[in-house]
């Protein structure tokens, strides 16, 4: 270890505001090394990893592990907490129409980022439509 940086580097790198998401390409005791480089640079703060071998869920996604015949990739879908109850703004409220229309838009474009494009999303878009058209009927449209 030196004093301006630590020896191994994450492949990957993403935060946002006190999560933060990255890949590990050393061994475990490398990484608890890391953290105690970590706690010991800056007085006061608290730094905690916690590592996940297969599955790890940030925010609204989970990134796993995809084991193939002959490599393994890293692939990442849509993560619903268990307390998430799947609330939207009712269609029917009075709201600007460009709110309505907009979370129609928002979820199939939250869709189409997470899921990736070998996967088949048949089931759970049709879901979502069958749910937009009761709650949201034609206002989505004009």
């Amino acid at each position: 270890m030196t004093t301006t940086g630590f020896h191994i580097k994450p492949i990957l790198y993403s935060r946002f505001i006190d999560d933060t998401f990255f890949i590990w390409p050393g061994s475990l005791q490398d990484l608890n090394e890391l953290e105690a480089f970590l706690n010991s640079s800056i007085p006061g703060i608290k730094i905690t990893l916690t590592p996940k071998l297969e599955v790890a869920e940030v925010l609204d996604t989970r990134a796993y592990k995809l084991h193939m015949q002959n490599k393994t990739i890293l692939n990442t879908t849509v993560y619903f907490k268990d307390t998430d109850t799947h609330q939207l703004l009712h269609g029917t409220y009075f709201h600007p129409r460009h709110m309505v229309k907009g979370i129609v838009k928002s979820q199939f474009i939250r869709l189409k980022h997470y899921v990736p494009p070998r996967m088949n999303i048949t089931r759970p878009v049709i879901h979502f439509m069958l749910f937009s058209n009761d709650v949201y009927g034609n206002r989505i449209t004009y």
